[in-house]
């Protein structure tokens, strides 16, 4: 669907003479929605799947990669390691972010440098390159993020939940749930058509 909604939106801004969201903006007068599909532990996904599913879930995310920031559609992948399936479409992302690693390879792949690997960074620190290409160092955003602790998170969250409870609140979000499982074929059809 995700895929599907893409490639129509694409030829929504071709029959406009637009080259992307913001050209349509300025022709049409129209705010058009970003979509923002996440994944995370793609490597670990990527490796239970069997291989032609593995080649066709490559095949979308490469295209979304390469024509979704035109028309607003966008990826986050996250993953604790890269292999050669995410090497196959990693070089159709545009902005690429490292936490610290261990080995200066997996470093390249993802900055294109070995900053990752070897740089300063610690909890709440994360590289964020978007000119891959070039391969350097000078092209790394060093960030400082929020952290919390677990124990933190923990207190927080049961602070904020009691708060809620007071006033009556009902959450509609269902929040990540690691046991949850989708079969191969839902992801394809989730992502593709």
């Amino acid at each position: 669907k995700f895929h599907k909604d893409m490639k129509l939106m694409n030829s929504v801004l071709t029959q406009v003479g637009a080259k992307n969201l913001e050209e349509f903006r300025k022709v049409t007068g129209l705010t058009v929605a970003r979509h923002l599909l996440v994944m995370d532990e793609v490597t670990a996904m990527f490796r239970a799947l069997p291989n032609n599913i593995k080649h066709e879930i490559i095949k979308l995310l490469s295209d979304i990669g390469a024509l979704g920031r035109n028309t607003g559609y966008n990826i986050l992948l996250a993953s604790q390691n890269v292999d050669n399936s995410v090497s196959e479409f990693i070089e159709h992302l545009a902005v690429r972010m490292c936490l610290k690693c261990n080995q200066a390879n997996i470093s390249n792949k993802i900055l294109g440098n070995d900053q990752g690997a070897i740089g300063d960074v610690g909890t709440g620190k994360i590289y964020v390159n978007n000119n891959t290409a070039s391969g350097s160092k000078d092209d790394n955003t060093k960030f400082r993020v929020p952290y919390l602790s677990p124990n933190e998170f923990s207190s927080i969250g049961k602070f904020l939940e009691e708060k809620g409870k007071e006033i009556g609140y009902k959450s509609s979000v269902s929040f990540y749930n690691e046991h949850d499982k989708i079969m191969e074929d839902r992801i394809i059809e989730m992502c593709g058509s």
